[in-house]
């Protein structure tokens, strides 16, 4: 299979993307949470992962990767930070995702693996725009080109164990970590 589990997620890198019309469970204001998905891409692109809320100021959360310049970074929209100390290729499996603190501190997982940053402010997320899943919804024309898979959104932070459980699963749907997440 093509996938990482099952079914999955195929993106052309152009005008296809899921979009997700509510908002129930989603973090929202300056809560806490987390998001991680599996991803394969095919470009070296700046890329959305998955990412909601208002296209403003720090309004929306996204989780997007840059092959090209080998970086992870989540987007607050007006406050990104990211970390250019992963290696991300083309045509590899990676489990990707952040997790946010409600404050100021993200941390990023590339394949378990730890990765902090600062934001400058807390966020404040609103539950109203978009809900999207390989789309940048601040570019009309920047589109995910490859697969993801086992897209999680939860509505508190993962603590470390949670994170390994989730990336040494082979069957995330027996992992020990319930309720409390969107998938799609």
């Amino acid at each position: 299979s093509s996938c990482k589990y099952g079914n999955c997620l195929s993106f052309g890198g152009s005008a296809d993307y899921i979009s997700i019309s509510t908002f129930n469970g989603f973090p929202t204001g300056s809560s806490a949470g987390s998001a991680f998905a599996w991803i394969k891409t095919s470009s070296t692109a700046s890329q959305n992962i998955v990412g909601y809320g208002a296209d403003s100021a720090t309004n929306w959360r996204g989780l997007f990767i840059n092959t090209g310049s080998n970086n992870l970074y989540f987007s607050g929209k007006a406050d990104d930070c990211g970390t250019n100390a992963v290696s991300v290729l083309k045509d590899t499996w990676y489990h990707i995702g952040y997790v946010y603190d409600g404050g100021t501190t993200i941390t990023f997982y590339l394949n378990g693996t730890p990765y902090a940053c600062t934001i400058a402010s807390t966020l404040n997320t609103i539950a109203s725009g978009n809900n999207l899943i390989g789309r940048d919804p601040g570019s009309a024309n920047s589109f995910f080109n490859g697969t993801i898979d086992d897209v999680r959104v939860y509505n508190r932070p993962l603590s470390s164990e949670e994170v390994r459980l989730l990336y040494n699963s082979s069957r995330p749907e027996l992992g020990r970590i319930q309720n409390d997440f969107i998938t799609a």
